[in-house]
């Protein structure tokens, strides 16, 4: 497995650091590759996520923070320079003997932090938690994509991370924690730094997570830095995607075009789900699904036999096949898809 080190073009910038992974998982066929990097302040969120509903803008453009959006789905999450993100990148032939899934690859993370004394475990749908005085906190999420024939598992690690302007700058829907202030931030996320021997650094600990990685993977190491053509891809992507205002904000969910615009909000077990429906004249015009799931496929896919009908059981009875529900969102069967669209 190879190491990459963080590049030194645009170091903890985070348009260039999601680009340079999305170039190593579309064009690196062969290499399983380990990546350890840091962000300077941002807002990261997920893939399917409207970032107008699960960030204050406002705050975050008079604070000089930017926002992000990644190529995985999931939650919208804080970096800075104390909070330290790990990414696994192999070919999709290897995921498929191995068969991993989010628990496989943060066994490696898990373990790390157990060799330092601490007790923590995988929670949910892609929550890591540790054993605090305040009971279990979470300190990481994680998440994951196919890409051809490449698999991407990354997750964020709580180190020190400063929770003043997570609390400020994440807004994330009723079904789940508002957050208002630092105390309810702190209500539900830890540090690792409070908890781990003083003294420790983020440094020291992200060597500790490379070294947990060589045993778990039965193999050192091999270190080398981004070649010439891949800082190139990674900057030709973060231009025409990463650092735009059209991939990382999109529209606001609710916008219209002089339509009647018909929202659906429900938190399931694995993610909050928004359907937007704009419609004109009785029949759907548009429509998106946003929120913080893992989805298996483009949920634009459900949206797309909807348009040009009416919004009532009899004309969408056939617009979403059982096959279809199901390669977007596994877990979701077809009466509670019809119970989301018309209950």
């Amino acid at each position: 497995m190879f190491y990459v080190r963080e590049t030194t073009i645009h170091r903890h910038d985070p348009a260039m650091n999601l680009a340079v992974e999305e170039t190593l998982l579309r064009d690196c066929s062969g290499e399983p590759i380990f990546l350890l990097w840091r962000n300077r302040p941002s807002v990261i969120i997920g893939r399917n996520q409207s970032a107008h509903d699960e960030v204050n803008l406002p705050e975050a453009e008079r604070r000089g923070i930017p926002v992000v959006r990644r190529c995985t789905g999931g939650g919208a999450v804080f970096h800075d320079l104390q909070t330290l993100n790990y990414s696994f990148l192999i070919d999709r032939s290897d995921s498929d003997a191995m068969k991993p899934d989010l628990r496989f690859f943060a066994r490696p993370i898990l373990d790390a932090i157990e060799a330092l004394g601490l007790k923590c475990r995988f929670s949910g749908r892609n929550d890591l938690l540790v054993d605090s005085p305040d009971g279990p906190m979470k300190f990481s999420g994680t998440a994951s994509r196919h890409w051809g024939g490449r698999f991407l598992h990354h997750g964020t690690i709580l180190f020190a991370t400063d929770f003043e302007p997570m609390a400020a700058l994440l807004t994330p829907d009723r079904g789940k924690l508002r957050a208002h202030a630092v105390a309810s931030v702190r209500s539900r996320v830890a540090n690792l730094a409070p908890l781990l021997p003083e003294g420790l650094t983020i440094e020291d600990f992200a060597q500790c997570l490379r070294a947990q990685v060589e045993r778990s993977f039965g193999g050192s190491l091999v270190s080398r830095d981004l070649s010439d053509a891949e800082v190139n891809a990674a900057c030709r992507l973060r231009e025409e995607r990463y650092g735009t205002a059209a991939w990382n904000l999109g529209r606001p969910a609710a916008a219209s075009r002089e339509g009647d615009v018909i929202i659906r909000r429900r938190r399931f077990p694995w993610g909050g789900v928004t359907l937007t429906l704009t419609l004109r004249d009785g029949l759907i015009e548009r429509g998106e699904i946003t929120g913080d799931f893992f989805a298996s496929d483009d949920p634009a896919l459900l949206v797309a036999p909807m348009i040009g009908r009416p919004l009532t059981p009899p004309a969408l009875a056939d617009a979403c096949t059982d096959e279809l529900l199901k390669r977007v969102f596994p877990d979701l069967d077809p009466g509670q898809w019809r119970d989301f669209l018309f209950g």
